[in-house]
């Protein structure tokens, strides 16, 4: 099946209840390779993509604001951290790899009861800001501009985030969705579920 076919087949869920969507419904989100493309994007945005280096896979997955990183997978490791911006002081509790604040994993973690901060419960509380964010439709339909004045918002680093930080532009955002695309689409078996450290 054609990728572009497995994303449509998506429309056809319940895309407007957030209230009502179980994490058996970001499951399925975070195995389509659209989706699972664009969670790569906001890694890449926000400088948790990859290992950095490390041989550890996780890397990203353990990183807090200004590159400081947690060992335990038990819960957000619910820290502010501070770094300069040029001249300017910033604090944030960001962690995990897709920065999430303590306040806004707090919310998540209690709104879908999950039990830990791992690999895959992160990917799920992106993947409800996606979907409260009504941006699920836009990624599946590869408008990427749409879907990142959505979430901009939640993720400073989209282009055009309005908190004065630097982001990635919209065509380096364009290039690297398409290159996860391509390896989903190359590499099926990436996309399936990793409980290791749930």
């Amino acid at each position: 099946m054609h990728l572009r076919i497995i994303a449509l087949s998506l429309l056809s869920l319940p895309l407007r209840a957030t209230q009502h969507h179980t994490i058996n419904y970001y499951l399925s989100l975070r195995l389509n390779p659209y989706i699972s493309s664009f969670l790569d994007v906001i890694a890449y945005a926000e400088g948790t993509y990859g290992d950095h280096g490390t041989g550890d896979k996780y890397h990203g997955y353990k990183q807090c604001f200004a590159g400081h990183h947690f060992t335990s997978f038990k819960d957000h490791p619910q820290v502010t951290v501070s770094a300069f911006m040029g001249k300017k002081k910033l604090y944030s509790s960001a962690a995990g790899r897709y920065q999430l604040l303590d306040t806004t994993w707090d919310y998540i973690q209690k709104k879908l009861d999950l039990k830990a901060f791992c690999p895959l419960a992160q990917d799920i509380a992106a993947l409800y800001l996606l979907d409260k964010k009504r941006a699920i439709p836009d990624i599946l339909l590869y408008k990427l501009t749409d879907a990142c004045k959505k979430t901009n918002t939640i993720w400073a680093s989209l282009p055009g985030s309005p908190y004065g930080q630097p982001t990635k532009s919209i065509e380096s955002i364009r290039r690297f969705f398409r290159k996860r695309v391509s390896f989903y689409s190359e590499n099926p078996n990436s996309l399936a579920l990793d409980y290791m450290h749930s």
